[in-house]
């Protein structure tokens, strides 16, 4: 089953149907958990292609050069001392 998916979903992105390509690859995804994880790659792919990143599971976003991860995210807030 996961041959057909994955074969039906590449043709899709040939065509640039990648809307299309992204739902064969769920569905893929969905019918054959077993190879879940092999359709996991593609769909993260395609996600990012269509500026999806939230759906692709990537919600934070990397430091800027230079940037630490203190210098972006205070944490919580200490009392000063004084």
């Amino acid at each position: 089953m996961q041959d057909v998916w994955d074969a039906y979903s590449k043709a899709l992105y040939r065509l640039r149907r990648y809307g299309d390509s992204l739902a064969a690859l769920k569905k893929g995804a969905e019918l054959s958990p077993a190879s879940a994880a092999y359709f996991f790659t593609g769909i993260a792919n395609l996600c990012l292609l269509l500026d999806r990143p939230e759906e692709a599971g990537f919600t934070r976003r990397s430091p800027s050069p230079g940037e630490t991860r203190r210098s972006r995210d205070p944490g919580p807030s200490r009392p000063r001392a004084g």
